[in-house]
Parts: structure tokens; sequence; C-alpha cells
């Protein structure tokens, strides 16, 4: 089964999107897409597991695969701003960005925290 995710968002230019984009050399930090080569059409499996590093792909695959439903973690969050200015807007840039890192989100900032799929 071949699965291709591809998620954009609006490119924004606020001061911490910007520094979160260059943190990570991303100009492009709006958008991402990946292929998947997954061979389980003839495997009867019932049970599985997709693994990965954070900001890969798993959940999307799995929305894509199962549709049984998927935990929406973005639920209450503004839908018209990036994460990364919607936690703790009145805190400083390197709390929130350290929060986040020191949580395993790092690389994750790059491809969710700058927007929501």
């Amino acid at each position: 089964m071949k699965i291709e995710v591809n998620h954009s968002c609006k490119d924004f230019t606020t001061f911490r999107a910007e520094k979160v984009k260059s943190l990570f050399n991303a100009e492009s930090g709006h958008e991402w897409r990946h292929v998947a080569e997954l061979p389980i059409e003839d495997e009867g499996w019932q049970i599985g597991l997709i693994v990965g590093a954070s900001g890969s792909g798993k959940t999307s695959i799995g929305k894509t695969i199962w549709n049984n439903g998927i935990v929406n973690l973005s639920e209450g969050w503004n839908p018209d701003l990036p994460i990364i200015e919607d936690i703790a807007p009145g805190s400083d840039m390197n709390v929130v960005t350290g929060a986040l890192s020191s949580v395993g989100l790092g690389m994750f900032l790059l491809g969710f925290v700058l927007s929501k799929f």
C-alpha cells in the first residue's frame, strides 16, 4: 500500500514562527510531504504498530490506514494560529521552545508547532 501524506498551512511570519523556522533551517516549515510504501495488503494482520521519530508522519499514516478514530490532540487550540503562538503567548520564546524540546518535541516543532494538520 502506498500512502502519501501532504500537509500544508498558511506560512506564518510572526516572530516566534520565524524564529523556530530559523532554528531548524526550515524555510518551508508550513509544508510537509511523505510517501510510505507499506507491504500490508495481504498480511491478514489485525494489530499493528507504527514507529518513527517525532514528526515523521505516524499519526497521519495511521489515519489513512485505520478509520476507527485517532485521538485528536489539537482540540481546544486556536485554529487561526500556529501552536507556537498559542502556547503561553505571554511567555518568553526561549521558555516555550525549551519546554517543548525538553519533552522530546524539538524536531516536532518544525512539522507541527508551526502548523496544525
